[in-house]
């Protein structure tokens, strides 16, 4: 979570606020690209249930860009400090852990 914050949020979010001078604006921007970054994981890499599948991959990268928008939106509302969003962010990649654990 720490470094996907730093880069999406810190880096790219801030950024496009200050060119933009609109932070919602921003924030669909930068959920965008963090949509797009997950594209590739979620079709290519087979740990994830969307593997090989583009329709499903798609959609997994479409549910990470709101959630993308959601951690954007913390980052506001945080007042540009990066802790609440990477804990929201590492408490959410855990539940795909806690599910296999369960399984065992």
């Amino acid at each position: 979570g720490f470094t996907e914050e730093f880069f999406f949020r810190e880096v790219l979010q801030r950024s496009l606020t200050q060119r933009l001078g609109s932070w919602p604006w921003a924030i669909v921007l930068t959920s965008l690209a963090f949509s797009l970054y997950h594209l590739p994981y979620a079709y290519l890499d087979p740990d994830w249930a969307s593997a090989g599948d583009l329709a499903q991959a798609s959609k997994q990268a479409l549910v990470n860009g709101l959630m993308g928008g959601v951690l954007g939106g913390v980052f506001v509302r945080s007042r540009g400090s990066l802790v609440p969003g990477i804990l929201l962010h590492t408490s959410i990649n855990w539940i795909p852990a806690i599910l296999f654990l369960a399984q065992i």
